[in-house]
């Protein structure tokens, strides 16, 4: 209320809403008197309230070389049993949304197509890593570094990969600085490679 000089209090009702743009507040959303504008979900641990740009999941596939209706993402026998879900099947999502960088499993969340990166042998440059190994032919578009209890105070930071080129891989530029400035210096190699567009070659 424009007339009100006590905080705005904004109740969401418990449960998961789906939102198909995010929520965007702007200083008109600011309380016309300075006070605070509080938004709050619902307190029953029964019905938390969750604000998601999530999808279901609805149409899985189980991969099988055998099969001739398995995606070609999996085709091959070492993809045999792995599930499968086609981008083109996720509803009310469009090719501008790909690729996820979350994928949820009964409310847990679970992991995404990853390479490990033992065997490149990274070593810290001005712009990110270069190998003294052989980086495997993996899709980098909007792949992502992993360190997994790596970096002081951060539990799990993730870089994106701005590009590859040759052997060595350039890391997104803010990202990066913000690494840099938390450590001191550059960060350890990560020890994971995540968001790949396809699964990496077997044995990575």
């Amino acid at each position: 209320s424009a007339a009100s000089a006590a905080d705005v209090v904004v109740c969401l009702k418990g449960g998961v809403h789906q939102l198909p743009v995010p929520l965007a507040l702007g200083p008109q959303h600011n309380h016309p008197s300075g006070r605070r504008v509080i938004w709050r979900g619902a307190a029953l641990p029964s019905a938390p309230t969750t604000l998601s740009a999530g999808a279901p999941l609805l149409r899985w596939v189980r991969c099988s070389h055998l099969d001739p209706a398995t995606p070609p993402e999996c085709a091959g026998p070492e993809w045999d049993g792995v599930w499968a879900h086609a981008a083109d099947d996720v509803p009310h999502v469009t090719r501008a949304a790909l690729p996820f960088r979350q994928l949820w499993v009964g409310g847990l969340r679970a992991p995404r197509a990853t390479a490990r990166t033992e065997a490149w042998n990274l070593s810290t440059t001005a712009e990110g890593y270069s190998a003294r190994g052989v980086v495997p032919g993996l899709e980098w578009a909007a792949a992502e570094l992993r360190w997994p209890s790596q970096v002081q105070n951060w539990i799990e930071p993730r870089c994106a990969v701005d590009r590859v080129a040759g052997r060595r891989v350039i890391v997104s530029r803010p990202c990066w600085a913000a690494l840099t400035a938390r450590k001191g210096g550059p960060p350890p190699a990560p020890l994971l490679v995540e968001n790949l567009l396809r699964p990496p070659p077997a044995g990575q």
